[in-house]
């Protein structure tokens, strides 16, 4: 009997020992810490983005803003304007449309901005003045529309691409 017990008293002993210390390591204050302060790192990343796109999206329109409307009667210099608009604010994607949905420029990868409904409230914010800050459904970018006084009834809608890893981050 003492044969048998012995065994099985030193590997409860060990098995009580290892499950206490290893799952309180697993879920110690340092890990929970450590998860904390990446999905801080992570929120703010996206935070710095919004605020980034916003600032970017405000410039961009009031440049466009600046510029008479005869200057973009005149072939695509409206397009030119905002292509290189975008590309010295490093965006990604910008369209310039009218309240009817009909397109008075685009540059960049703005394929996937025609295909997107816009939300009413944004539309309405816009009209109001803001910088409404939109996030896709696929969480890959980041967008902002803002309205433009150079054309009647006119929009700029604009985005940037966010690094999915640090989204997937996020959520996991």
């Amino acid at each position: 009997i003492l044969f048998a017990t012995v065994p099985i008293v030193v590997i409860t002993v060990f098995a009580i020992f290892f499950y206490f210390f290893g799952i309180q390591a697993w879920f110690s204050d340092k890990v929970s810490t450590a998860i904390d302060e990446s999905q801080a790192v992570a929120r703010a990343y996206l935070e710095e983005h919004k605020q980034a796109i916003r600032a970017d999206t405000l410039a961009m329109a009031n440049d466009l803003n600046r510029l008479d409307t005869f200057y973009y009667s005149t072939g695509n210099e409206l397009e030119k304007i905002l292509r290189d608009q975008s590309f010295v604010r490093n965006l990604s994607e910008a369209i310039v449309f009218d309240k009817s949905g009909r397109i008075l420029a685009r540059s960049g990868l703005t394929l996937s901005l025609e295909f997107e409904e816009i939300p009413g409230f944004a539309v309405t914010r816009a009209e109001e003045g803001d910088v409404v800050i939109i996030t896709s459904a696929s969480d890959d970018r980041v967008r902002a529309l803002i309205k433009l006084s150079v054309f009647e009834d006119s929009y700029l809608f604009a985005g940037r691409m966010i690094d999915p890893d640090v989204l997937q981050h996020l959520s996991e």
